[in-house]
């Protein structure tokens, strides 16, 4: 078996770790976040947990002035009601244009990746005292001729590398392009490494093979899919573990993955989960948003607060 091969073969479909929370039992619980258009959520990332409560920081994918919001925080109790915070954009930076995903940037607790479809990539300062803004430097993903529409990107810390995994989210006969590589703050600078094209098998019409991604603090790789018919729906979304993800090696775009090896972990009938979010540890779990167009916004899963 060949190299492209091997690494081909070694991204088995994985059930969800006890680590993120859920069991393959049922669906969570969707709790409204906002309503209207404006407030669809397509990326988020995690600030801080604190007593019953955690904060996530989430981008809107708006391309109007600056009252349509772009950044925002919401306070996810254990019960009851989440709050939205709506925050401004800095304003020695130009706004940005479709937003389409976020991430933490690892070791920190203030810093994130912003990311738009065309694959402008902000990397934020979070004040935590005063929920101030300030774009520290800019970057560019690569370009390349599947690279036309962004809908997810993220970053973990893994074997002294800072990885970093993005993806064209395909349409329908459109397969995705998943793409990994490094990401040097330093330089302001990302490295592609390897890609690969693959579909989901559900949702089955009007699909975007990647709506969100995350990646594990232990490597392992997880992907929404949603269905997107217009602002009214109906819409369908799943998620997919795909397995332990080999970053440090090379992959060809043209290699594609057969969806029939993949299995949804959850399927949900009414939501676009545009963005995913896993909290590590006993406290924590896999946590989505949903981008539901004229229908606003909704969250999913739980961020337990720690013991006392």
């Amino acid at each position: 078996m060949n190299k492209g091969k091997k690494v081909f073969a070694s991204l088995l479909v994985m059930g969800l770790s006890s680590l993120w929370g859920w069991t393959a039992t049922a669906n969570p619980t969707w709790r409204p976040v906002q309503p209207g258009k404006r407030k669809g959520i397509s990326g988020l990332a995690l600030i801080q947990q604190q007593a019953q409560l955690c904060q996530f920081l989430a981008v809107h994918d708006n391309k109007g002035d600056k009252d349509q919001p772009r950044l925002a925080i919401l306070g996810v109790p254990s019960q009851g009601s989440i709050t939205y915070q709506s925050l401004a954009w800095p304003t020695q930076s130009s706004l940005p244009l479709d937003l389409e995903a976020l991430t933490l940037v690892p070791n920190t607790q203030t810093e994130f990746l912003a990311v738009t479809s065309l694959g402008v990539v902000y990397h934020l300062q979070l004040d935590l005292e005063t929920n101030a803004v300030k774009v520290l430097h800019t970057a560019q993903i690569p370009p390349g001729t599947k690279l036309s529409n962004i809908e997810g990107f993220a970053l973990q810390q893994i074997d002294d590398q800072l990885i970093a995994v993005w993806a064209h989210r395909g349409q329908d006969t459109d397969p995705a392009v998943l793409f990994w590589g490094q990401y040097f703050p330093d330089q302001a600078k990302i490295k592609v490494n390897g890609s690969m094209a693959f579909q989901v098998p559900w949702p089955q019409q009007n699909v975007r093979h990647i709506s969100d991604l995350k990646i594990a603090p232990d490597g392992l790789l997880y992907i929404t899919a949603a269905s997107d018919p217009g602002d009214k729906g109906p819409f369908q979304s799943a998620v997919y573990g795909m397995g332990s993800f080999p970053f440090h090696q090379a992959q060809a775009a043209s290699q594609q993955r057969d969806k029939s090896t993949l299995t949804p972990l959850y399927r949900f009938p009414f939501n676009k989960v545009e963005a995913i979010e896993l909290v590590p540890g006993k406290a924590g779990g896999i946590v989505l948003a949903s981008d539901d167009e004229k229908f606003g916004s909704s969250l999913a899963g739980q961020c337990w607060a720690e013991p006392n």
